[in-house]
């Protein structure tokens, strides 16, 4: 490994527009674009070296549109999920209080009754 490159062997070189890319050598260089460009150009950079078979470090995601409406539906059925599971959680917790305030109120009475025996 050798100072000055990208672990993938490439000498690496911050592009901001397509024209930058004549000064790239694609046997020795690879191309980092830069944070601040937009979404059009760095579409238009990513073609034009694809053209001239240089490598990118930091390339566009590449997802289709069928997977983001697959991603939409699989987040609205674990909402549904979500909420049923909550459902059924308060109402465990709700019985329980029940249970336990029963037997609060039973204990309660007992002691009463205890009470009144001994007088």
């Amino acid at each position: 490994m050798a100072r000055g490159l990208h672990p993938s062997g490439y000498e690496e070189v911050i592009v901001r527009n397509a024209d930058n890319l004549s000064k790239v050598d694609p046997k020795t260089q690879a191309i980092r674009i830069a944070h601040t460009v937009g979404m059009k150009n760095r579409a238009e950079i990513s073609v034009r070296a694809e053209e001239r078979h240089i490598h990118i470090l930091n390339p566009l995601p590449k997802e289709k549109p069928a997977e983001k409406e697959e991603t939409a539906e699989e987040a609205e059925e674990a909402v549904v999920e979500e909420t049923a599971k909550e459902g059924e959680k308060a109402a465990e917790a709700e019985a329980k209080t029940e249970a336990e305030s029963e037997s609060i109120e039973k204990g309660s009475e007992e002691r009463k009754s205890g009470e009144e025996s001994k007088d």
